[in-house]
């Protein structure tokens, strides 16, 4: 079995989503092939809805346009990895590009 890593990258809106969930589907529709989807937004929008002081500065920095610190991403993905990462052989990575 060949292992696929496909990176979706693109701005908000711009159908990286559904195409994700496309392939997902046909490749999913044969029985050997698993497919891990890494979005790590979720994980992101989630966080600045926390009350800790972290999720408040990174809130402020989101709302006003500014680019959040490297460690957010690596944290989000590293986080999503761990979590759900298992033996594949579809790997899907979305990054969303800054506006």
């Amino acid at each position: 079995m060949k292992t696929l890593t496909n990176i979706f990258i693109g701005r908000s809106g711009c159908g990286k989503g559904t195409q994700i969930e496309q392939l997902t589907q046909s490749v999913e529709s044969d029985d050997w092939k698993r497919v891990f989807h890494l979005e790590a937004g979720d994980r992101f929008r989630n966080f600045i809805k926390g009350e800790s002081y972290s999720s408040q500065l990174t809130k402020e920095i989101s709302e006003d346009g500014g680019l959040q610190p490297e460690f957010l991403s690596i944290w989000a993905w590293g986080g999503e990895l761990a979590k759900g990462f298992k033996k594949i052989s579809i790997f899907l990575l979305m990054e969303h590009l800054a506006d």
